[in-house]
């Protein structure tokens, strides 16, 4: 795209089609080969994601207790989490690390009766 930007031989829609990104990206690209060249298009400044509270040696612990079927429900999980990390997860968010680890409760959530 630098290439394309360069050459003046296209407009900024043709470029938006040859290389398949939007109107902005194009000018937030030639606005920063302006400004710090094409190694300032190869910087990464992306801090990262959150620390997942579940991790480590918790984390072992806690896919261990999984496999013996240690958490009946959900909230059982939550509370051990709880216990172990002094944070709270929310109960969708303890099921969603349930599942990421293969895990399953022996009680089902309850849902609601349709009409």
């Amino acid at each position: 795209m630098v290439r394309l930007i360069a050459q003046h031989d296209h407009t900024v829609a043709e470029i938006m089609k040859i290389a398949g990104v939007c109107r902005q990206t194009v000018f937030t690209y030639r606005d920063t080969v302006v400004a710090k060249g094409v190694a300032g298009l190869l910087q990464r400044e992306h801090g990262g994601g959150h620390r997942p509270t579940v991790r480590g040696a918790v984390a072992q612990e806690f896919v261990e207790k999984l496999e013996k079927g240690d958490f009946r429900q959900a909230r059982d999980a939550q509370r051990w989490i709880k216990k172990r990390t002094r944070r709270k997860l929310t109960e969708s968010g303890v099921r969603k690390i349930m599942r990421r680890w293969g895990g399953r409760i022996k009680v089902p959530h309850r849902t609601r009766m349709r009409s």
